[in-house]
């Protein structure tokens, strides 16, 4: 079943609805995510991809999207909890990002 996300912003909480139909969906989960930043409401795409994560904790995109929404949310040790899981996945891989570790070791953005 095909769900509108973008058409649904403005009309209310639709997040229990999501859940109901498709709770354990990343794929769904993140562009619910994608459709909150883009009405510009961050907590919410932050707490979407959270839920995302807990659908498929091994995706680095959801880890990475998810370290850079906490610095913008000032979840910060959610964003530190990231920025571990993203080197844990995948720790060859340079996840070195300045903004976000100057920002995370300041303590403020």
């Amino acid at each position: 079943r095909v769900f509108n996300f973008v058409a649904l912003l403005g009309r209310g909480p639709f997040i229990p609805a999501m859940r109901q139909l498709e709770y354990d969906n990343y794929e769904a989960w993140a562009n619910l995510a994608n459709a909150e930043l883009k009405a510009g409401n961050k907590i919410a795409a932050h707490r979407s991809l959270a839920e995302a994560i807990k659908c498929n904790y091994e995706k680095w995109e959801l880890w990475e999207n998810f370290l850079t929404i906490s610095v913008d949310c000032g979840d910060f040790g959610g964003a530190i909890r990231a920025y571990g899981r993203l080197l844990e996945i995948h720790p060859k891989k340079n996840f070195t990002d300045v903004a976000i570790l100057a920002i995370l070791t300041k303590g403020k953005n």
